[in-house]
């Protein structure tokens, strides 16, 4: 980020961190506590590219960019949680937040009916992916996120049995069922 005001660069790794520990202190139930971390941490990890640094360098002196204006860095940062952590609940869950945390969007494409993470995930190659992640890595403590990873897991687990609970609770104002439950935390 940069401010204005005083000609001040923040860094997108003190950003994410900063992130994450407000993520984690504003939210109020605590078994989303650490999956709210590790969301907000990775939320911009798309922004470690090349391309992205010269769209913001872009950016910031008032010049155009190529594609509109806007460059893409959400969709990285979710597929670097897959990488961490692929093809399970607690991924899907944070890819979604990281992919809409600049305003909402159906989680089905309205034009072809397609899953909005299979549409990400066809977006990069494998390579890109591979070295946004690498560079990841190499900025952070992984023994502290890979705990992270762990008690996330745990604490979606226990989440999604109480939902089942509430889901499968005989009540007049049932609303949904434990996916509906589910993706409320989103």
């Amino acid at each position: 980020h940069y401010r204005e005001t005083d000609k001040e660069y923040q860094l997108n790794s003190i950003h994410q961190k900063e992130v994450a520990d407000l993520a984690e202190e504003y939210c109020r139930l605590s078994l989303l506590k650490d999956i709210v971390w590790l969301t907000g941490f990775h939320h911009d990890q798309g922004k470690n590219t090349v391309e992205w640094q010269e769209y913001f360098e872009k950016r910031i002196h008032g010049q155009e960019h190529g594609n509109g204006g806007k460059e893409d860095h959400s969709t990285l940062g979710g597929l670097v949680v897959e990488q961490d952590i692929p093809k399970t609940p607690l991924s899907e869950l944070m890819q979604i937040a990281i992919y809409m945390h600049h305003g909402l969007m159906d989680c089905i494409s309205a034009d072809d009916g397609k899953p909005l993470i299979w549409k990400r995930k066809q977006k990069y190659t494998q390579e890109q992916v591979k070295q946004v992640w690498s560079h990841a890595r190499a900025e952070r403590d992984c023994q502290k996120i890979s705990d992270r990873y762990q008690k996330a897991k745990t604490d979606l687990k226990k989440l999604a049995g109480q939902i089942e609970e509430l889901a499968n609770r005989e009540t007049k104002n049932r609303y949904g069922n434990r996916d509906f439950y589910l993706g409320m935390c989103e």
